[in-house]
């Protein structure tokens, strides 16, 4: 799983779809989510990400859900910013961040609304590995 845009991986749901909408039209949003995720989470098949940028919010729901994730070395970010738009990541999408770095760290990068750099991603266990831009496909292939 990776991304044609470059620098962004994925810049996470549209905040658009649950403001000033009706409660069946954001239900429908959830809905498509919560199936999208199932679907990403439960694949039988060993997924990957190949984080090529930026992964706020959804985009780091996206690469969660992956068996494997990758990340571009430099000046690129990850993390569930949810808080900093007066929103709570669901209880599922917090255990996956538990799941990844641990009880501590995933309870204060969510308190705070971290966006985490990618050598301290690694460093944590959000993503398993690190490579160049220009080699992220490549790595990803050979992994």
């Amino acid at each position: 799983l990776t991304s044609e845009k470059p620098n962004v991986f994925c810049a996470g749901l549209d905040i658009k779809e649950f403001f000033q909408k009706s409660p069946e039209h954001v239900s429908q949003f959830v809905e498509k989510v919560l199936d999208m995720w199932l679907a990403l989470y439960s694949s039988r098949l060993v997924t990957m990400a190949a984080i090529n940028g930026h992964a706020p919010a959804g985009g780091c729901l996206l690469a969660l859900s992956c068996d494997y994730r990758i990340m571009a070395e430099g000046n690129f970010r990850m993390g569930l910013n949810e808080t900093q738009l007066g929103l709570v990541a669901p209880f599922w999408l917090r255990q996956m961040m538990i799941d990844a770095i641990g009880y501590r760290q995933a309870e204060m990068a969510l308190m705070r609304g971290d966006m985490i750099p990618s050598d301290t991603a690694v460093q944590l266990g959000l993503v398993d590995k690190l490579a160049p831009m220009e080699e992220i496909q490549t790595v990803a292939e050979e992994e």
